[in-house]
């Protein structure tokens, strides 16, 4: 595993940092700012993606990140939007966005070239 270990874990205390850090100015200079503290939403087809999420997920909770392992029907009730089967995720509360990757299920088709 090298340095990834020690090199997930300090990366995720240094974002648990800035992210506190830059609340914290933003509230004491007033900076109003367009943001959104739903999440972030890690989504994953099979079950052999969530047992290798499981595994960063202890690295980043070693950092300080919290994340929520969510099965199908918990992924689909954070977003309800979500088409197709998945095999669970991974929900990082008060992050920037409620995003969600890891799997193109939904993603838009791309269109077929005209000439």
């Amino acid at each position: 595993m090298g340095n990834y270990r020690a090199n997930t874990t300090k990366t995720a205390r240094l974002a648990v940092a800035a992210r506190a850090r830059m609340r914290e100015i933003a509230e004491r200079e007033g900076i109003a700012f367009d943001r959104d503290d739903h999440g972030i939403l890690h989504f994953y087809e099979t079950e052999k993606q969530m047992a290798h999420a499981r595994r960063v997920s202890a690295l980043l909770a070693e950092g300080g990140v919290e994340r929520r392992e969510l099965d199908a029907a918990g992924v689909h009730a954070l977003e309800p939007r979500l088409k197709g089967e998945v095999a669970g995720g991974f929900h990082t509360p008060g992050m920037r966005r409620a995003i969600s990757i890891s799997s193109p299920m939904d993603w838009p088709r791309p269109r077929a070239a005209t000439a």
